[in-house]
């Protein structure tokens, strides 16, 4: 059974944050499920927290170039912080980081997203929500 927990932002983004040490096959398969469904029903703008992650596999890092570009067909994005050292370093190896919107932090992500959603806004033609000023 996959460990995580949504957090909706107040902003309009979910932050999951992953609550495995090691993302590895079969865990990242439920992630993918439970996030596909999860994006059937909810803003397509993701926050993922790995900072409880000290081990990613490549089914894990297709896991989240999958999302991200199922946020991005849905017009969203999704972005994820707080990588570990060893998740980090895959990543760079693998050259994602070109691919990946990555922060350090929580607040950097809220920040950063906020500037997306109010892209998004004028775009739509929607006025603003407030909580975005």
């Amino acid at each position: 059974m996959i460990n995580l927990i949504t957090r909706p932002h107040p902003l309009g983004f979910t932050t999951v944050d992953l609550e495995a040490s090691q993302f590895e096959y079969p865990r990242t398969a439920e992630l993918k499920q439970y996030l596909v469904q999860f994006l059937e029903t909810n803003a397509p703008y993701l926050a993922l927290n790995m900072a409880n992650v000290n081990f990613l596999d490549s089914f894990g890092l297709a896991v989240i170039i999958s999302v991200m570009k199922l946020c991005k067909e849905a017009g969203g994005q999704c972005m994820i912080y707080g990588l570990s050292e060893a998740v980090e370093r895959l990543i760079n190896l693998t050259h994602m980081d070109r691919v990946l919107e990555i922060w350090t932090t929580e607040g950097q992500v809220a920040y950063r997203m906020k500037e997306v959603l109010q892209d998004a806004q004028k775009k739509s033609g929607v006025k603003a929500d407030s909580t975005l000023n």
